[in-house]
């Protein structure tokens, strides 16, 4: 039978240099994240990602990961916390979404435009430049234009659908918590593309596990 010991070398194998330090590191002395990455010269972000993936990929072997989670920078993240301490005022709620998620969704919309234009506009041999599509509007008839705009404002509506999924989401902490990690939970699978697995979904699980004012 295989030790948790071994387990962890074969994952750290599996990983890159800078995640195998982090862990490493992690493993031996613990932490913030905050002081792991200025101990390695690494930022938060990457840290919270390689310890995603390092318990990510340990559960696929069947170890238990409850135990492998950051601290905060003054004590260790409850395992089980209370409904009260998963949540933060709404301002912190709100400055997290302007803040982190709001500059996705907007790239998002950029690209479906951007794409939805050039599919539209591939046959009609429109100029390009550096600085992306330059529409020839004397090439552009009706009927091109509304199947542009109908085929937009489906994926408008489509990406409204799932900015009010994952308010709701945020409002109940439902893929916050170890037991609906983003990218594996069934709630999940109805989240955005974009957030699936997206590391910042670990800085919004620290967030939530800060002492907050209680309601």
């Amino acid at each position: 039978m295989i030790s948790i010991a071994e387990h962890e070398r074969e994952v750290l194998s599996e990983m890159t240099k800078t995640e195998q330090r982090i862990i490493s590191y992690y493993l031996e002395n613990g932490g913030s994240a905050k002081s792991i990455a200025k101990a390695l010269g690494v930022s938060e972000r990457t840290v919270y990602k390689a310890l995603y993936l390092f318990r990510r990929k340990l559960r696929e072997r069947g170890i238990d990961t409850s135990k492998l989670y950051l601290r905060s920078t003054t004590e260790a993240r409850s395992i089980h916390p209370n409904k009260s301490e998963l949540r933060c005022e709404g301002k912190d709620l709100e400055e997290i979404i302007s803040k982190r998620i709001l500059p996705i969704i907007l790239e998002q919309v950029r690209m479906v435009l951007h794409e939805e234009l050039r599919k539209i506009f591939a046959k009609k041999k429109m100029l390009t430049d550096k600085s992306g599509f330059k529409i020839n509007f004397e090439k552009v008839n009706e009927e091109s234009l509304l199947s542009a705009l109908s085929s937009l404002n489906r994926s408008i509506q489509e990406l409204n659908r799932n900015i009010l999924h994952l308010v709701s989401l945020l409002d109940k902490n439902d893929f916050l918590s170890e037991d609906n990690e983003i990218g594996t939970a069934p709630t999940a699978k109805a989240l955005p593309s974009f957030i699936r697995g997206n590391p910042w979904m670990e800085v919004l699980r620290t967030k939530n596990s800060s002492p907050s004012i209680k309601y």
